[in-house]
């Protein structure tokens, strides 16, 4: 017969830890490496020309598939730089992006400086 593991108690700190490592989001060199990715550049700057787009919109334009648009959309959602508002037209879905006032400022501030730097 097999005996059971035994279970230690471990404090919440380093389960945190262990499960989520500290990353400063938020720091230049984190958005850097978010926004200077081409594709999710290009979300960004059509974003920045339209109020909203669709899925199917972003899509179209940026020439990929389903699954690359959806992970880098996740990506630049998870860092709230843009929101993602599901729903129907009719009868049917309807997923919509739409840049954050911060992600804007945040979108804004790379490209100036990017421009800047060539």
């Amino acid at each position: 017969m097999s005996q059971a593991a035994a279970v230690l108690p471990i404090a919440e700190s380093q389960v945190r830890s262990f499960l989520a490592p500290a990353r400063n989001e938020g720091s230049p060199e984190a958005m850097t490496r978010l926004m200077g990715q081409p594709i999710r550049f290009a979300i960004l700057r059509a974003l920045c020309a339209h109020e909203a787009l669709s899925f199917s919109d972003l899509k179209r334009l940026m020439k990929i598939t389903d699954g690359n648009l959806s992970m880098h959309a996740r990506k630049l959602e998870d860092a709230q730089v843009v929101t993602c508002t599901k729903g129907f037209r009719g009868r049917f879905p309807r997923t919509e992006y739409r840049l954050t006032p911060e992600g804007r400022h945040a979108f804004e501030a790379f490209a100036v400086s990017r421009d800047t730097a060539i």
